[in-house]
């Protein structure tokens, strides 16, 4: 059942895109199942489109990991670890916890490994993951995580509980 203030704010969504209730709906819930029909939480999907959405205002954008790979500038580590205490920094002013920014960062990126307290990141064999590894340190630090560099290049990244 939904309530009368919930059906009072789509009918307003569905108004500002200049469309019905059941158009809006309609919309919403295909999306809903595209995503479902892909394997994929779709109030998970929403949300990080959200997240993804204002990361581009802020002028955040994707790029292909294989660029990296490609750039032998020694500053690369740094300056992505920089960028990364940025990113971490806009990302948890935007409410998102230091979990979900790093499970988006990390997604499909097979450079770590995600535990229940903690993430192991394993160690670098191409510039672009360094960079990543990088960017990762960068965004735990800015959440004020506890990030070790064990042996074999292996860094840990301690989730607080």
């Amino acid at each position: 059942m939904i309530d009368s203030e919930l059906a009072d704010t789509i009918k307003d969504i569905a108004a500002r895109h200049g469309m019905t209730i059941s158009a809006y709906m309609r919309a919403l819930l295909t999306g809903a199942i595209e995503a479902e029909t892909n394997n994929l939480f779709a109030p998970i999907v929403l949300r990080k489109a959200l997240i993804y959405s204002k990361l581009h205002r802020a002028g955040v954008t994707f790029l292909p990991i294989s660029l990296l790979d490609s750039c032998n500038n020694s500053s690369l580590s740094e300056q992505a670890r920089l960028e990364g205490k940025k990113l971490g920094a806009l990302l948890k002013s935007l409410g998102v916890g230091l979990e979900e920014a790093l499970d988006i960062i990390l997604e499909d990126s097979r450079i770590a490994i995600r535990e229940r307290d903690k993430i192991v990141i394993l160690p670098s064999t191409r510039p672009s993951e360094e960079a990543v590894k990088n960017i990762v340190e960068g965004i735990a630090e800015s959440y004020g995580a506890e990030v070790t560099k064990e042996d074999a290049g292996i860094t840990i990244v301690k989730l607080k509980r």
